[in-house]
C-alpha cells in the first residue's frame, strides 16, 4: 500500500510538473499561430512570402509538426542529398482541397509506398528511408515550403489542408495520417501564363 501510494504521488506531481510547462507553451502557440493545440499530434501551416517565379505566385506554405504528448512518435522518412549537395529530409506528405459542393475534402494527391524516397532530378542522389523519432514538445517541419496556390487546382480563397503519413507500408499510409490545420490560398496566379507541374516546390 506504501509502494503505490509513493507511485501514485509521483504521478501526481509528474503531472503538475507537465501541466505547468504546457500552460506557458500554449499561449505562445496560440501567440504564434492564433488557436490553441489539444493532446496529441499537431500540424500548423505557415504561410511566408516567396516568389519562385510564377506570375501571382507570392506566398510559400509549409507544414511545422509539433508531438504535444507524453510519449515520443515514430514517423518514417527519406534521407537524401540535394543538388546543392546538403543533407536533407523528407516526410511523406498529401494535400486535400475543400469542395464546397460536395461537402467534403477532395484528395488532390498523396504520396504512395511505392514513391515514395524514389531518387529524383533534382536531388543529388543517395536517397534511403528511415525512422525519426519526434520527443515530446518536440517540432519539426513535415512539409517543406511548396507554392500550394499555384497548383492548377487551386484558386485565390480555396481551403486546403496537408497530411502526413507515419508509415508509408502497404495499406497503412492513411491509417497514420496527421491532418494539419485549415490554410486559406492567398495567391491569385495567372494560371495560363506557366506550367503548373514546374516549380511547386522550393
Amino acid at each position: 500500500m506504501k509502494k503505490f501510494s509513493k507511485k501514485a504521488r509521483l504521478i501526481f506531481v509528474s503531472l503538475i510538473i507537465f501541466l505547468c510547462l504546457l500552460i506557458p507553451i500554449e499561449q505562445i502557440h496560440h501567440y504564434n499561430y492564433g488557436h490553441y493545440f489539444s493532446y496529441g499530434f499537431h500540424i500548423d501551416v505557415k504561410s511566408e512570402y516567396g516568389y519562385i517565379g510564377i506570375p501571382g505566385q507570392t506566398q510559400m506554405y509549409s507544414g511545422q509538426f509539433t508531438n504535444f504528448s507524453i510519449l515520443p512518435v515514430k514517423f518514417v522518412a527519406c534521407d537524401y542529398v540535394s543538388d546543392t549537395l546538403s543533407d536533407e529530409t523528407d516526410y511523406p506528405y498529401g494535400l486535400q482541397k475543400w469542395n464546397s459542393s460536395a461537402n467534403s475534402w477532395e484528395t488532390i494527391f498523396a504520396i504512395e509506398s511505392e514513391e515514395y524516397c524514389q531518387p529524383m532530378l533534382t536531388h543529388g542522389g543517395g536517397n534511403h528511408i528511415v525512422s525519426k523519432w519526434i520527443l515530446p514538445i518536440e517540432s519539426i517541419q513535415v512539409v517543406s515550403p511548396e507554392a500550394t496556390g499555384a497548383r492548377d487546382t487551386f484558386r485565390k480563397g480555396d481551403q486546403a489542408r496537408f497530411l502526413v503519413f507515419r508509415d508509408v507500408s502497404s495499406g497503412n499510409a492513411w491509417n497514420t495520417a496527421i491532418i494539419s490545420e485549415t490554410f486559406v490560398i492567398e495567391d491569385d496566379v495567372i494560371k495560363d501564363d506557366y506550367s503548373p507541374s514546374l516549380r511547386i516546390q522550393h
